[in-house]
């Protein structure tokens, strides 16, 4: 597969690559925050969900659990965060892409398509309709409810 000459933004997908490939670097905010939604102390987000294998007490690395953040859930089709209302600013920070290599093994395995080097969805027509069907319900807000 070959990288397009410029970035595709697209909605997120619901794939749950990036969730699968990276560990979530939190600040004390982030860990209050997530700690007070999940009926929490924050001593006891830390002991449950931080890697202990991170060493700044101000900052933690969300544990991941089976090859997953332990906040994802889902089937073969779509994965979603169970925190996503409240979901730590590096989570908000990720831009899905179909530039991005966890986005493009998301798109192809999850809808059977991959992107050419001048950015063009390749694969069937039928995927192709109901990827951009699925992106619509995205844009349209329907995509975390």
């Amino acid at each position: 597969m070959s990288t397009p000459a410029q970035p595709i933004d697209t909605p997120c997908f619901r794939c749950g690559e990036c969730c699968k490939q990276y560990q979530v670097l939190l600040d004390q905010v982030d860990i209050e925050c997530l700690a007070k939604h999940l009926s929490l102390s924050p001593e006891s987000f830390r002991a449950r969900y931080a890697d202990p294998r991170w060493p700044d007490a101000n900052k933690c690395l969300v544990r991941q659990s089976d090859g997953n953040c332990p906040f994802l859930r889902g089937n073969d089709k779509e994965f979603l965060c169970i925190i996503h209302a409240e979901k730590p600013q590096a989570c908000r920070d990720w831009v899905a892409n179909l530039a991005k290599p966890e986005c493009r093994r998301g798109l192809n395995k999850h809808w059977k398509l991959t992107v050419d080097s001048a950015g063009s969805l390749q694969g069937t027509s039928e995927n192709i309709q109901a990827f951009q069907d699925f992106l619509e319900t995205c844009v349209r807000g329907e995509q975390w409810s």
